[in-house]
């Protein structure tokens, strides 16, 4: 799990601590994952709120926005275990 944000560097350590995240942090200050993903808020310099599954083929399997993109359990429940053998 990566969490990005347009935040500093200094604001998402706070956040970081705050949420007691284990997961590493990524700034998009320029906002070029923001704009890949289309997460910009209109008429806003900032991100929404979004977090998404990606598949090993390096598709969208999910997304979740708003209140939901904050449960991590959502997230890791949309992604696909391996078979056992």
């Amino acid at each position: 799990m990566i969490a990005i944000s347009t935040d500093d560097l200094a604001t998402q350590k706070e956040f970081k601590e705050k949420l007691g995240a284990e997961y590493a942090f990524i700034a998009d200050t320029k906002g070029v994952l923001t704009k890949l993903y289309k997460t910009k808020m209109p008429l806003l310099n900032i991100a929404s709120r979004k977090t998404f599954v990606i598949g090993q083929d390096r598709k969208i399997k999910a997304m979740y926005s708003g209140a939901e993109a904050l449960d991590p359990g959502l997230a890791l429940g949309a992604c696909a275990l391996p078979a056992n053998p």
